[in-house]
């Protein structure tokens, strides 16, 4: 089978194929986006609650956590990544906004064992869509 142009659902200006052309190194990300779009756990990140006490804020919880699970998928262990990634057009593509390393490390501190039972349910969402 080989790899045809495929439109994507999450951004219907880009189309993913082969035509042995350059890559860059988290271009991959597109795909994983895909995913992250057709399973629909943008959503279920969305509902992962939090310790949110801001009065202000530029980016939900839930936009965090889908930019955090990137960067780790990408293998950017440390939230200090997000400040280099926020000029990454790969990145651009598959986020709406990207947020700064502060903002990450914010959202880690507001972590709390329900944070953590969120994290557990949309797992086990995930893998219930897997069983289908």
């Amino acid at each position: 089978m080989t790899l045809s142009k495929i439109p994507l659902q999450f951004n219907s200006k880009i189309d993913v194929s082969h035509t042995g052309g350059t890559l860059t190194s988290d271009s991959g990300l597109i795909l994983v986006q895909e995913f992250i779009n057709k399973t629909h756990l943008d959503q279920l990140l969305a509902q992962v609650p939090f310790n949110d006490q801001r009065k202000y804020w530029r980016h939900s919880n839930g936009q965090l956590l889908h930019q955090w699970l990137l960067q780790l998928i990408a293998g950017y262990r440390a939230d200090s990544a997000a400040n280099q990634l926020a000029k990454d057009p790969g990145f651009q593509l598959c986020l709406t906004q990207v947020a700064q390393q502060s903002s990450l490390s914010a959202l880690l501190k507001r972590a709390t064992p329900a944070t953590l039972a969120g994290m557990r349910r949309t797992n086990q969402a995930l893998l219930d869509l897997g069983r289908r």
